[in-house]
């Protein structure tokens, strides 16, 4: 290359406006790294010949590898005016526009191409990959089978099929064109993280492992494959190892706000609070800007609230806000006056809970928007970072909710009637996406249950139970009794009282269980391997509720040996209480 750098200076010494001098000189400076230099030459190439439909796309080349999309298209645009019939201007357009998000633009240029060269195939590939950004997923797959009928051994290809397969909900489908572009190109570090996604997404963990591994050996660098590998050593119940695989992603990309809040989630399940709490807050960096919300105030950092007043603003779901609210007492007691943010259902929880607080309903722009006399902002999950350095900084509240007392006897007398059953509530399915399938069982599971006399069974699942029920009461001849005038999902005040009559309650990690813990109601908690960074990794006792006791699965999707553990101990528990 150095030869050839030498030949063309000492050939352009001769003749500095030699258009193919200049362009050969481009292109040998571009592939010794001196992007610069090299527009710098191809700009005197086309000046120089102007009417040159290669010179003008290879000026348009180094513009987009410089990042200068705008002055890339030009350049490919003059290049298809010189030659209206150059396919590969064509292609080099599509994926400039592609590049500036402009599929629909792409498509036509790639489909231009395509019609002047009909076994183009980088075309084709290309045009699949933009149909696919459109949403446009079967003529993706159309254009991408296409491809791969002109080259079956096309890796990317084969690779970018199976972006569409996995986004269409065909797992299967999306593996087999991974493994087929891993096995054309064993090399391909993107073939090989996608394959990792899609055999998570399937629960083939330790496959998926390999796949990620196999790529952070062919790249490093590769901060998302280290990400990803932390999410299913996390899956796996690994904490140390994703937790040292977050650690590698955010020290290669220190603004990489996934992998941070990924961190700070894995930290706090294993009891880290402090980092944990510091790492999450990376969670609102994540976020596209449409979500997240503007409040006037300045943040609040820890600084003395005597005599200030800070608004507490709600994040998450209706279960995290209830714990989070676990905090409001600290701030009273540091001396605030607390406006405490909601959504409209917990108002009248809340308010009744927290004499001296204003609550206020959640809106968007927020209601609290131009106020004041509002010195600090926070949200409620932030909180912890603040008051809650380690488990010891929990105080000993045997609960901080209070349900309508009234409400909570009349349902205790019309559930419990003339016996003295034990009211025990029972909840077992969340149906939140992703996290919800693995922490959920059957109500079918709770069926060794019945085997205790004595009992009273209340539903407190939240959506339609009625086939559930009866097919549990067919199976056990025990009812679970459904009480039509609580609406669960939208009356959270009736909830409440519903929650605060039970003697027991026995239920997954939902909302019912931290209801029923901020009202300090007796309640256990059915855990999958890896639950929720809020019960911690290990342990009987919640640092949270002290009224909460933990049942752990000790092996993924098995549920047997829990129920029966809860089993025996409500078999004890019956026998001892008394009930009012």
């Amino acid at each position: 290359m150095d030869q050839a750098e030498d030949f063309c200076r000492r050939a352009l010494r001769e003749e500095p406006d030699n258009s193919v001098g200049l362009n050969f000189l481009a292109t040998i400076t571009n592939e010794k790294g001196n992007i610069n230099g090299a527009i710098e030459l191809m700009e005197k190439a086309v000046s120089a010949t102007p009417e040159n439909p290669q010179f003008l796309n290879n000026l348009g080349q180094l513009y987009k590898k410089n990042g200068r999309l705008e002055e890339a298209l030009e350049a490919y645009g003059n290049a298809i005016r010189a030659d209206p019939n150059f396919a590969e201007a064509h292609n080099n357009l599509g994926n400039a526009l592609q590049e500036l998000g402009r599929f629909d633009a792409a498509v036509a240029s790639y489909d231009k191409a395509i019609s002047i060269k009909p076994d183009f195939i980088i075309a084709h590939s290309n045009m699949g990959v933009s149909l696919h950004s459109l949403g446009r997923l079967d003529e993706a797959i159309t254009s991408l089978q296409k491809t791969l009928a002109l080259a079956p051994d096309f890796a990317d290809g084969h690779n970018n099929l199976g972006t569409v397969f996995e986004e269409l909900g065909c797992l299967e489908d999306a593996i087999a064109s991974y493994n087929t572009a891993t096995t054309i190109n064993p090399d391909s570090a993107r073939a090989n993280y996608n394959l990792g996604n899609a055999l998570r997404k399937v629960e083939r963990l330790e496959d998926a492992i390999a796949s990620y591994n196999k790529a952070i050996t062919l790249n490093p660098n590769y901060t998302d494959a280290h990400n990803n590998l932390g999410n299913t050593f996390k899956d796996l119940g690994r904490l140390e190892d994703a937790i040292r695989s977050f650690r590698k992603a955010v020290a290669l990309d220190p603004e990489y706000a996934e992998a941070h809040a990924n961190l700070g989630r894995a930290l706090l399940l294993d009891g880290q609070l402090k980092e944990g709490w510091e790492e999450n807050e990376w969670r609102f960096l994540g976020q596209v800007e449409e979500e997240l919300r503007d409040f006037t105030q300045p943040p609040w950092q820890g600084q003395n609230l005597q005599g200030k007043t800070i608004l507490v603003s709600s994040e998450q779901g209706i279960g995290d806000e209830v714990m989070f609210a676990g905090q409001v007492g600290d701030l009273l007691d540091a001396g605030a006056h607390v406006v405490l943010e909601c959504v409209d259902r917990l108002r009248p929880v809340f308010e009744r809970s927290f004499p001296g607080v204003e609550c206020i309903s959640k809106a968007d722009p927020p209601a609290t928007t131009g106020r004041h006399d509002i010195d600090f902002q926070i949200n409620g999950a932030s909180l912890g970072r603040w008051l809650r350095p380690d488990v010891e900084s929990y105080p000993d509240r045997k609960s901080y909710l209070l349900a309508n007392g009234g409400r909570c006897d009349e349902l205790r007398e019309k559930y419990r009637g003339k016996s003295d059953n034990l009211l025990v509530g029972l909840a077992w399915n969340s149906k939140k996406v992703k996290i919800g399938t693995p922490k959920s069982l059957p109500l079918a599971a709770y069926g060794p249950l019945t085997d205790i006399p004595g009992l009273h069974f209340i539903d407190l699942q939240y959506g339609d139970t009625a086939a559930e029920r009866e097919a549990f009461e067919k199976e056990t001849g025990v009812e679970v009794f459904h009480d039509p005038d609580i609406d669960q999902l939208h009356d959270l005040d009736a909830f409440s009282a519903q929650v605060a009559a039970m003697d027991l309650i026995i239920s997954i990690s939902t909302t019912v269980v931290h209801f029923a813990g901020a009202l300090g109601v007796p309640t256990w908690v059915l855990l999958n391997t890896v639950p929720l960074s809020c019960w911690m990794r290990e342990g009987e006792t919640s640092h949270l509720y002290p009224s909460v006791k933990l049942y752990r699965q000790t092996q993924a999707g098995e549920w047997a040996d829990v129920v029966d553990a809860v089993k025996r101990d409500l078999s004890q528990y019956q026998s001892q209480l008394v009930v009012p």
